[in-house]
């Protein structure tokens, strides 16, 4: 998959959950792949990365601490969220979370809005009528 069809796989994801408008935005002057506004004073920045390299993810990784700190001076909360096209690598993850940042695959941020698997199973596995019945 090309990266920009990615990124707006990951946009078109983040507004079903937050129900905003994403957009790519420059903050503190780091190019953020996508901000959703929730709120004038909470925001959700989340950063998209293709690549499976260590050094690119923590470059990417990094771009949080430019972005953080500069929002909260202008009193806005900001989610951070660093999504991997693949499953990211368990070190990445763990870098994230030091940084009060999740990290997580495209796949995992889906499932936050509808985990057809889990549906699929629960449905095969016991009696559902239709609304009618």
């Amino acid at each position: 998959m090309k990266w920009q069809h990615l990124e707006q796989q990951v946009r078109d994801i983040a507004s079903l959950i937050w129900n905003a408008t994403p957009a790519a935005e420059v903050v503190n002057g780091v190019k953020c792949d996508c901000i959703l506004k929730l709120a004038p004073d909470y925001w959700v920045a989340i950063e998209i990365s293709k690549e499976i390299s260590l050094v690119k993810l923590r470059t990417d990784l990094a771009k949080f601490a430019s972005i953080r700190p500069y929002l909260t001076s202008q009193g806005i909360y900001a989610k951070c969220l660093f999504v991997t096209e693949g499953e990211p690598p368990p070190s990445v993850v763990v870098t994230g979370k030091g940084a009060s940042v999740e990290v997580l695959s495209a796949k995992a941020l889906s499932e936050r809005f509808f985990n057809y698997s889990n549906y699929t199973f629960v449905r095969q596995e016991r009696a559902f009528g239709s609304a009618v019945d």
